[in-house]
């Protein structure tokens, strides 16, 4: 929507021009009406005005004043002059600010019309301007690194959905690996730079990757991220051809490449330790996944790499060698299905999600959070356990903010979210969380329903009430506590009819009954449904009715 200001120093030309753009539905403008420049000022002061339809030839603020303000302060709002044949001298001076459009006062309603729909068509053009994007790009090209850095990173950790991980957002943040192909993990830590400052942990870390590039064959792919000070990983993939499924998720290739990658991190050792004087530890997975499913294997392998720092400060690890180092004590228990815990982002991004109504995003992080459990065989799996009830705090502290206990009683067996021993089996666990997240997003979706269905009938009982005073969009909405557009948004979605229309349809019905009473004069009547003048009143009714106040009052008495 936008917004439309008409400004001149007589009430029955700002009138009129008010009118006939009321009138149009075709264009969906809010209309505000000033009889002076001052007033204009005012307005274009308080809120944002799109477009300015002036008069040139007023007292005090005169329309060339009005334009000088405008240009000055606010660019973008399109100025479009009433002139006279005598307002030549007028328009010359105008045209110096350039984008003015004039029309005549003797010209037909089309032609002001037409004049409108242009600069609405402008100020649309020149959102979309070719240089307004080339500069979004630019920013956006500045930006790149540390976009790439924090979608890699949410990969990595666990945070980035299934949906996110696609081809065309690999695309659209240059991103050189295959979205669809298995992936390798590795992770670095450089001993004796954990109380660095920032700048000199960089440098280590450009350093080493640096160190890896080289050394690595070329028909890997990788990409470095950056994960806390001291700790660098990389994501491995092998080069293939275009759907060449065959090499990109080729298990042989792979063991081979693993082989390849850790006789490699020997020689970057060597370097680090010669070049840099650092001494670096690291451990490689040598199980190939999706990378909807690395965060399992990073957190797997930073696990061993913790672990694994008490062999010594520089040592090479695997996942297949630390098992046998540690007799499967640590990484598996009773040769159950590892589960990782969760990050915390994570965690925090699944509260956020339930906090905002995010249906969508919810379940789908849910659903990734709780997947490994459904492979876990026994009940008495601790790490189990710990996602579980990291998951169930989560809800819990939903419900109790939100008092949602009581509602939840008739729907669903609350007792159990705390309570792991009253499911059978971990699938069923996971159904239950999947199930009360259901009712609480039910619940939710239910209250906002009525929550804005109170809002709205407030907002209506008002214009009922207030038929003669400020009906804009903007004083609405103040009353409402709400943006404009999400107003007209909302109540257009709520009632289905637009809200300039229901205005329309109060004051016309109102009208009616006052004209129904033959004591009430046409000027009380003009006055108490929000006209400065019976003329303005007149137009506005006939327009609607197709009759006159004084024949719809004739036509009333006749009937009865």
């Amino acid at each position: 929507m936008y917004s439309l200001l008409i400004v001149d120093d007589m009430p029955d030309i700002v009138d009129w021009l008010c009118s006939l753009f009321w009138e149009d539905t075709s264009l969906d403008l809010q209309v505000y009406k000033a009889y002076s420049g001052e007033e204009a000022l005012d307005y274009l002061n308080s809120r944002k005005i799109d477009i300015v339809l002036s008069d040139i030839r007023m007292p005090g603020i005169n329309g060339l004043q009005l334009l000088e303000n405008i240009k000055r302060n606010w660019p973008v709002c399109k100025v479009i002059f009433l002139t006279a044949y005598n307002e030549f001298d007028y328009i010359y001076t105008a045209n110096r600010y350039g984008d003015v459009s004039y029309i005549l006062k003797t010209e037909e309603d089309e032609v002001i019309i037409k004049a409108v729909e242009k600069a609405v068509s402008d100020i649309e053009r020149q959102i979309k301007d070719v240089e307004l994007l080339a500069k979004a790009r630019e920013h956006m090209n500045a930006a790149l690194p540390i976009l790439q850095k924090e979608f890699m990173t949410d990969i990595l950790q666990g945070t980035a959905s299934k949906e996110e991980i696609n081809r065309n957002r690999f695309t659209e943040l240059k991103i050189a690996l295959d979205c669809e192909a298995d992936s390798l993990v590795l992770l670095g830590y450089i001993h004796g730079t954990e109380k660095l400052p920032t700048m000199e942990w960089i440098q280590y870390s450009n350093a080493l990757n640096q160190i890896i590039n080289e050394l690595i064959p070329d028909y890997f792919l990788s990409y470095p991220i950056s994960v806390e000070k001291s700790l660098q990983a990389w994501i491995f993939q092998l080069k293939h051809a275009e759907g060449d499924e065959a090499v990109r998720n080729n298990r042989v290739e792979w063991a081979n490449a693993c082989k390849i990658l850790k006789g490699m991190l020997e020689l970057a050792q060597k370097s680090c330790r010669e070049s840099l004087d650092v001494t670096v530890s690291f451990v490689l997975d040598t199980e190939p996944v999706s990378l909807n499913e690395i965060h399992q294997r990073y957190n797997l392998v930073k696990d061993i790499l913790n672990d694994g720092m008490i062999l010594g400060t520089e040592i090479i690890l695997t996942d297949k060698s630390y098992e046998i180092i540690s007799s499967g004590a640590t990484v598996l228990e009773n040769n159950d299905v590892y589960v990782a815990p969760l990050a915390a982002q994570k965690l925090e991004f699944l509260k956020t999600y339930l906090e905002r109504g995010q249906r969508g995003p919810f379940f789908s992080l849910l659903e990734s959070m709780t997947e490994c459990l459904k492979e876990v065989k026994s009940m008495h799996s601790y790490p189990a356990m710990e996602v579980y009830y990291s998951i169930a705090n989560v809800f819990l502290s939903y419900i109790n903010r939100l008092k949602l206990s009581e509602k939840l009683a008739f729907k669903t067996g609350l007792y159990k979210l705390m309570r792991v021993d009253q499911h059978e089996t971990w699938k069923d666990a996971v159904q239950y969380l999947l199930e009360l997240g259901e009712h609480l997003f039910d619940i939710r979706q239910n209250e906002n329903t009525l929550r804005t269905e109170y809002v709205i009938e407030n907002i209506k009982k008002y214009i009922e009430d207030n038929l003669g005073e400020d009906l804009s969009l903007d004083a609405l909405a103040e009353k409402a506590y709400f943006n404009p557009s999400y107003l007209s948004r909302l109540f257009k979605q709520v009632t289905g009819i637009k809200l300039s229309d229901y205005i329309i349809e109060m004051k016309i019905k109102k009208s009616k009954e006052f004209l129904e009473n033959e004591d009430i004069k046409i000027q009380d009547i003009a006055d108490a449904v929000g006209f400065s003048s019976p003329r303005y009143f007149t137009h506005f009714f006939k327009s609607y009715t197709g009759l006159t106040p004084h024949e719809y009052r004739s036509m009333y008495k006749r009937s009865k």
